[in-house]
């Protein structure tokens, strides 16, 4: 028996995302937002063309994991009820809001990378021997002086990264859609499948042409039809990129 998509409202709260572990109302989501923009501002102004001694480093490292941790979570506050119900037009909103304000505040510290990679190797290992807690960034920040770029650059393709992304998002919509499409046209069976081992065909689902495309969403969708009418996650949606968060937080 097929069942219809309830409306996110009508969902048993205690089955959707508890946001106030994040931010208890709207209000301190939009203090945390100008509260971000102050950080940044003073980030920018203090560190800029500064990092030469190593406990100024250290220093603006731990700021600058700061104002990562808060970024995190604005937009987790922003990303979670968009990904569970991707009709909602304010949801969609507020998580555009946020991807502006990360490509502003990602423009604005992009000078960060810029300024560590022109320091000596043996002054970023310096410092990763005083503050170890950094190790793995400031290892990342080695593995990248190869390929740097000139921090103009680099500025500009962080400030350009949501217009960049809006095509990969339209990708992203039409598919879901596509795959709505597909599973309006199946029967629930009664079995039992791991989510976790389904393999889709990306060749096929991505061709041009869109009875092929439907036709393979169709085979990938079969086994999951007990779970019609639930709102899954799609198995390509992208995250935030958190590399810099995790590699602050001890993670390579």
């Amino acid at each position: 028996m097929t069942t219809s998509l309830p409306a996110r409202k009508d969902v048993d709260p205690q089955l959707t995302w508890d946001l106030d572990a994040l931010f208890a109302n709207q209000a301190d989501f939009n203090r945390a937002i100008e509260t971000v923009k102050e950080l940044a501002s003073d980030f920018s102004r203090i560190y800029q063309h500064q990092l030469k001694e190593i406990p100024v480093i250290i220093d603006a490292l731990r700021d600058y994991a700061n104002i990562q941790a808060i970024l995190d979570r604005i937009e987790h506050f922003a990303f979670l009820p968009q990904a569970a119900d991707t009709t909602d037009s304010e949801a969609s909103a507020r998580l555009n809001q946020v991807m502006d304000l990360e490509a502003v505040i990602g423009g604005e510290l992009s000078f960060l990378d810029s300024d560590l990679q022109q320091l000596p190797d043996d002054t970023l290992k310096a410092v990763s021997k005083h503050a170890p807690e950094f190790a793995s960034f400031l290892r990342h920040i080695l593995t990248a002086k190869a390929h740097a770029l000139d921090p103009a650059v680099e500025k500009a393709l962080t400030q350009l990264s949501p217009t960049l992304n809006r095509f990969t998002q339209i990708r992203d919509q039409t598919i879901l859609v596509t795959w709505t499409s597909a599973n309006s046209l199946l029967t629930a069976r009664p079995i039992r499948y791991p989510l976790s081992s389904m393999k889709k065909n990306t060749k096929t689902s991505r061709h041009r042409d869109s009875a092929c495309r439907l036709c393979a969403i169709q085979q990938d969708a079969a086994p999951l039809s007990e779970h019609h009418g639930r709102n899954l996650l799609r198995p390509g949606l992208k995250r935030k990129d958190v590399s810099h968060h995790a590699r602050l937080r001890f993670r390579d």
